[in-house]
C-alpha cells in the first residue's frame, strides 16, 4: 500500500478509491455467515465485523495521507442501499461534492442494509460498476495480484497465456471458464471482478484488470496506454 500510495500522489485525475474488505471482512462474514443476511442472534458479529472494516479503512487513510494523497473516508452502509446482494439506490452527491474539492474518495465492500434480507455484503468490485457510469467515470482500474484475465489460472497452470484486451460482448463466455478465489471470499473472485466489469461497459466505461503488485503501471493505464494488462471494451453508446 505504500508503494501504491506513492504513484497515486502523482496523479492528477479525479479519483475514487476502493478498497476490497481482505481478511478483514471476508473471513469473520464467512465464519458467521453473515452473507446470507439478517439474524438477530448475529447483531453483535455484525458490529464486529464492521469495527473491523473501519480499522482496515484507518490502516489505508493512514498510509495514504502519509504520502500526500488528499483521502476522505466514506463509510457504504450510510449512503447505500441494496434489494436482494445487489446495489439499489445511493446518494452519490456527498462523492460529487468532495471530488469537486479536490478530495480523493475513500470506501469499500461493505455489509449494507439490504430491502429484502435486512443486510447483506456489497463488494467494492459492485460498487464500482455500479457508481462509475452514474459519475461520469471514463475508467474502472480493478488492482488484483496476477496481470490481468488469462486463459487459465496463472498460479497453477505455466503456460497461461494473458488477454490483453476482449469486447464487452465477450466478457461472459470468458467469465464461464474463470475461477474464483482460492482464499476465503464471498463476492466470487475473478469471476465477479468480470462479471462487474461487463455491466460497467456495457454503460461506456473502460475497465482494466492489473497486476497491483506492480503499482507504477498505474501511469501508463490512467494515460490511456497498453500493455501487460488485460482492458474490456466498452459499448461505444454510454447509458445512463
Amino acid at each position: 500500500m505504500h508503494r501504491v500510495a506513492r504513484q497515486l500522489a502523482r496523479r492528477k485525475e479525479r479519483l475514487v478509491l476502493l478498497n476490497g474488505a481482505g481478511s478483514f471482512g471476508h473471513i469473520p462474514v464467512k465464519r458467521y455467515r453473515l452473507d446470507e443476511g439478517f439474524n438477530r442472534r448475529k447483531i453483535g458479529k455484525f458490529a464486529r465485523t464492521k469495527l473491523q472494516l473501519l480499522r482496515l479503512q484507518e490502516i489505508l487513510m493512514s498510509i495514504l495521507c502519509r504520502h500526500g494523497v488528499p483521502v476522505v473516508p466514506l463509510n457504504p452502509s450510510s449512503f447505500m442501499m441494496a434489494r436482494s446482494g445487489r446495489l439499489y439506490r445511493a446518494d452519490l452527491a456527498p462523492i460529487c461534492e468532495f471530488l469537486d474539492l479536490g478530495f480523493v474518495p475513500l470506501f469499500g465492500g461493505d455489509l449494507v442494509p439490504d430491502l429484502k434480507q435486512g443486510w447483506r455484503v456489497v463488494s467494492a468490485d459492485q460498487m464500482a460498476s455500479w457508481i462509475a457510469p452514474r459519475i461520469g467515470a471514463s475508467m474502472i482500474v480493478y488492482g488484483t495480484d496476477v496481470d490481468g484475465l488469462y486463459s487459465s489460472d496463472p498460479n497453477m497452470v505455466a503456460d497461461a497465456e494473458l488477454i490483453e484486451s476482449i469486447p464487452c460482448r465477450e466478457v461472459r463466455s470468458v467469465a464461464e471458464s474463470a475461477l474464483g478465489s482460492r482464499m476465503p471470499d464471498v463476492t466470487a473472485g475473478m469471476r465477479g471482478k468480470m462479471l462487474e466489469a461487463e455491466r460497467a461497459a456495457k454503460r461506456g466505461v473502460e475497465v482494466v484488470i492489473m497486476n497491483l503488485t506492480r503499482p507504477e503501471r498505474l501511469h501508463p493505464i490512467l494515460d490511456g496506454k497498453r500493455g501487460r494488462w488485460t482492458r474490456i471494451i466498452p459499448e461505444q453508446r454510454r447509458l445512463k
